[in-house]
């Protein structure tokens, strides 16, 4: 089974307050936009957040998500990946996703999701040449994943086995728009 995992446990530090709680424009948070084109993908996300972050812990409960405190988030989003790999560690395949970029298409989430059927997968959209989130793992880099530590995710997997990497053509432009500052709100 391919487990979906937001990632939510992030510090906001540039957009100086809890970015995922955030309205858009659709009055809806930016972390529940990240749930709402997942569940419309057809997937329930598995939610990893900080230890004790208890507006954003209610919030996703009342959306129905599975959530997941991360004591040692503060160590970096590597600390965080491999904590969320750990704890879904029975999965074949897991898809990451990140809870500040709210604007992937849920067709681009099941397209990610489908090419995830063995264990060797490895694949991340591409937007016009740039390549983009969410980014999915095969059960081979289980190890890997488990163990990463600091604050650049799983890059240094991606840049390992490019050779192994499905670049999926999007035309998304969601897949590169995350939200570190206000003004990546703007269009």
């Amino acid at each position: 089974m391919v487990e979906v995992i937001l990632l939510a446990a992030g510090q906001s530090k540039r957009f100086g307050k809890n970015k995922l709680l955030h309205k858009l424009e659709n009055g809806k948070e930016i972390v529940c936009q990240c749930i709402t084109n997942i569940n419309q993908a057809g997937f329930n996300p598995k939610v990893i957040v900080q230890e004790n972050d208890t507006r954003l812990i209610n919030v996703l409960r009342s959306e129905k998500c599975i959530v997941s405190e991360c004591k040692d988030s503060q160590l970096g989003m590597a600390h965080t990946l491999a904590f969320a790999i750990r704890h879904y560690s029975n999965a074949s395949a897991w898809l990451i996703c990140l809870a500040d970029m709210p604007y992937i298409l849920p067709d681009t989430i099941k397209k990610l999701h489908d090419s995830l059927q063995n264990t060797e997968s490895l694949c991340a959209p591409i937007y016009q040449d740039s390549r983009g989130h969410p980014v999915g793992f095969g059960r081979k880099y289980y190890e890997e994943l488990a163990n990463l530590e600091g604050d650049n995710g799983a890059k240094s997997l991606l840049h390992k086995y490019q050779n192994n990497l499905i670049n999926l053509e999007v035309s998304d432009p969601g897949v590169l728009r995350d939200i570190d500052y206000p003004k990546d709100l703007i269009i």
